[in-house]
This record gives C-alpha cells, structure tokens and sequence, in this order.
C-alpha cells in the first residue's frame, strides 16, 4: 500500500505535474486499451505531451538525471570501447546508449529505465554497475546512428562486400 503511494503512475505523475488534466488521461487510457500500447506512446501521439515531458517526468519519479542531445549529454566517451562493451545490436535493441566508464561503473542512458530485466543483463554482460541516466528514443536513436555508425550504411557496406 506505501508503495502505491509512493510510485504514481506515469500518467497519474502527468497529471500532477501538470502536462496533462484528469479527462485527457482518461481518453489516452481507452485508446491504449485499444491500441494495446504504452500510455506514454498514446499520449504522444495524440499531441498531450511530448517524448522529453514522458522522460523528464519519468526521471524525476525514479530520481534518474534527464540528459538530451541538444545539450551534448549523449556524447559517448570514444577513447573507452564502449562499443565493445556493449554490441550495437544490443544497445539498439534495448534503445541504450553507453555514455562512459569509471573502473566497473557505466553510465548509461536508456529510453526505458524500468526495463529490470534488460539492465540486469547489461550488468551481467559488461562486469558493471550501471548508473542510469534517462533520454528520449529519438535522441538515443540519433546517438547511437553517431556512435556506431548509420545501419543503412552499414547494411550497404555488408551487401556490396557480396556483391563482386
């Protein structure tokens, strides 16, 4: 019963900010329910909020910092190979990026910081503590294409090299 009280969900934490009213919650909630969506992505989509109020919101209720890429805070280190830390299909899959490294600690920012399972296996996979840091899809998607590389153009690559 505490806990309910003190983990809000995400839309109930929308309408206490303020970013959303009681009413609009409850129309995202019947279009989720027929969408079989998360209500984050319905309420996006139907222009309540944007993607960085869901993550800034989500933030503040997990205490995770917020980082964007218009502010250059999805700058992977590229001297530490996080790349071959973690597999870029693995952080595309998981829409993560690595941001750095501090002896066996790795910062990293995630589009779904509630994903228990998927940061367990990071942790498993890397030998780390993962601090987490919250960012939107599109700017981890966008961060990742700079960090890794495009996969249009590395698809090109790989098909052109059967190509001869």
């Amino acid at each position: 019963m505490t806990l309910r009280k003190s983990r809000l969900k995400l839309g109930e934490l929308l309408v206490k900010e303020g970013l959303i009213t009681e009413e609009q919650l409850q129309k995202a909630i019947t279009a989720q329910k027929q969408e079989g969506t998360r209500i984050g992505e319905v309420l996006v989509k139907l222009g309540l909020v944007t993607e960085k109020d869901i993550v800034v919101t989500l933030g503040k209720q997990l205490n995770i910092p917020y980082a964007s890429l218009a502010k250059g805070l999805l700058e992977p280190d590229t001297n530490q190979e996080l790349d071959k830390l973690v597999p870029q299909e693995f952080a595309r899959q998981y829409r993560l990026i690595p941001l750095s490294r501090n002896l066996n600690s790795l910062t990293v920012a995630f589009a779904d910081p509630l994903d228990i399972l998927m940061m367990d296996n990071l942790k498993k996979m890397t030998g780390c503590d993962i601090n987490p840091i919250v960012a939107s899809e599109s700017d981890i998607i966008q961060s990742l294409d700079r960090f890794y590389g495009e996969t249009d153009l590395l698809q090109e690559a790989i098909s052109d090299s059967y190509e001869d």
